[in-house]
C-alpha cells in the first residue's frame, strides 16, 4: 500500500503551487463557490442528523493540507481530522521532516512553497470571510489509515464525513466498515465521492490548475486518449454501480445525491464521435461530477423485559441457565497490541 494516494512529483507540487500563486482574485471566487457547496452538504448532514450540527463529535476522512471542512465544522463542535499523509499545518522543522518522509518530497515542496508565498494565509482568509468568522480553528490531527483501521473506540462521533477520499482507497469495503463502526448509534455518515467516469475523474493536475483544455473530454476512458493522461492520484476506477452496490451492503437505505457542474458544456462535448467510444458508459456517470451517500446509524435498541415478576424471574431463571462457563483468556497477538 503507498504511503500516500497523491502521486505527486517535484514538477507537479511547483505547478499547484505557482497556479495558486496565479489565481489573485480569482482564490476568493473559488472560495466562495466551495462555501456554499460546504452550506449545502450542511444543510443536509442537519436534516439527516435531525438537529443542528453543534456540539458534536466529527471526523473527517482525509481533510488535505488545508483542512478547511474541518475547521469551518469546528466553529460549533469537536472535530478529529484523520489523513493517511502528515498534514503540516505550521512549520515545525519535526514536522516538515516527518511530512517528507510520508508525503513524498513533491507534496511537501507544493505546501512549503504555498506557506512561502503566502497562498496558504489567502485561502484561510479567503475562508473566514466566506464564512464570516474572524478566525477558524485547527481540529485534532490524527495519521492514519482507514483502511486498516481508526485509532478511536468504537461509537465514539456523532458525523463522520469525507470529500473526494474514497476514490482513493484500494479497499473502499474495509475502510467504511471501519467508519460505522467509528459512527454512535444515530449518527451521520456523509460520504462525497468524485467519480472516476467523470470528466475530471482522471485526476491530472492539469484539470485542476487552468489545462483542462489540453486534455480531451473523457480522456481517461477513450482508448484513443488515455495515453495523454497523468494522474496525480492513486485511483481505485470504480464506477457508480459498485458505489451504490458497496453502500446498499453496508449503509441499506443510504440516500444517494448526485452533483452536475457544467451540465450543458459537457453534454455539447458528448459528439456523435466520443460517444460512440463511450458506449459502455451511462450518461448518469458521465456528467454526474460527485455523488453523496447520507446514511443515519441505526440507533441502538435496548432490549426490555416484561416488569411483571414471576415472567421476569423466569427470564432471570433461563438466563442463568444459559450462562456459559467463563472461557480463559484468549491470547494476544502482538501485531495488534
Amino acid at each position: 500500500m503507498p504511503l500516500t494516494y497523491s502521486s505527486f512529483g517535484l514538477l507537479k507540487g511547483l505547478r499547484q503551487a505557482a497556479f495558486a500563486l496565479r489565481r489573485g482574485d480569482g482564490l476568493r471566487q473559488e472560495v466562495a463557490v466551495l462555501a456554499a457547496r460546504l452550506r449545502r452538504d450542511q444543510a443536509r448532514m442537519r436534516a439527516f442528523l435531525g438537529r443542528e450540527l453543534r456540539d458534536l463529535d466529527v471526523l473527517e476522512l482525509g481533510p488535505g493540507q488545508h483542512c478547511t471542512r474541518s475547521r469551518v465544522l469546528g466553529l460549533r463542535n469537536r472535530v478529529t481530522a484523520v489523513d493517511l499523509d502528515e498534514v503540516l499545518l505550521g512549520l515545525d522543522p519535526r514536522a516538515v521532516l516527518r511530512a517528507a518522509r510520508a508525503n513524498g518530497a513533491g507534496r511537501v515542496v507544493k505546501t512549503l512553497a504555498r506557506k512561502a508565498l503566502g497562498v496558504d494565509r489567502a485561502v484561510r482568509r479567503a475562508w473566514a470571510e466566506a464564512t464570516g468568522a474572524g478566525s477558524l480553528p485547527d481540529p485534532r490531527l490524527v495519521r492514519a489509515d482507514v483502511c486498516a483501521g481508526l485509532p478511536f473506540a468504537p461509537a465514539s462521533f456523532d458525523l463522520v464525513a469525507s470529500w473526494s477520499v474514497f476514490e482513493h482507497l484500494p479497499d473502499p469495503a474495509r475502510a467504511l466498515d471501519h467508519v460505522i463502526a467509528a459512527l454512535r448509534p444515530g449518527g451521520v455518515l456523509c460520504i462525497g465521492i468524485h467519480l472516476f467516469t467523470s470528466h475530471t475523474g482522471h485526476h491530472d493536475i492539469r484539470a485542476f490548475t487552468g489545462g483542462e483544455d489540453a486534455l480531451p473530454p473523457w480522456a481517461h476512458l477513450r482508448d484513443g486518449t488515455r495515453h495523454l493522461v497523468r494522474p496525480s492520484a492513486v485511483l481505485n476506477g470504480w464506477r457508480l454501480r459498485q458505489w451504490r452496490a458497496l453502500f446498499e451492503a453496508s449503509a441499506p437505505g443510504a440516500a444517494e445525491l448526485q452533483e452536475r457542474y457544467g451540465e450543458d458544456r459537457l453534454r455539447d462535448a458528448l459528439t456523435p464521435e466520443v460517444r460512440a467510444e463511450l458506449s459502455g458508459y451511462e450518461d448518469e456517470e458521465l456528467l454526474t461530477v460527485d455523488v453523496f451517500y447520507f446514511w443515519r446509524k441505526p440507533p441502538a435498541v435496548p432490549a426490555v423485559r416484561p416488569e411483571i415478576p414471576v415472567v421476569r424471574a423466569v427470564h432471570e431463571a433461563a438466563a442463568a441457565h444459559e450462562r456459559p462457563a467463563a472461557a480463559p483468556p484468549a491470547p494476544v497477538d502482538a501485531r495488534v497490541a
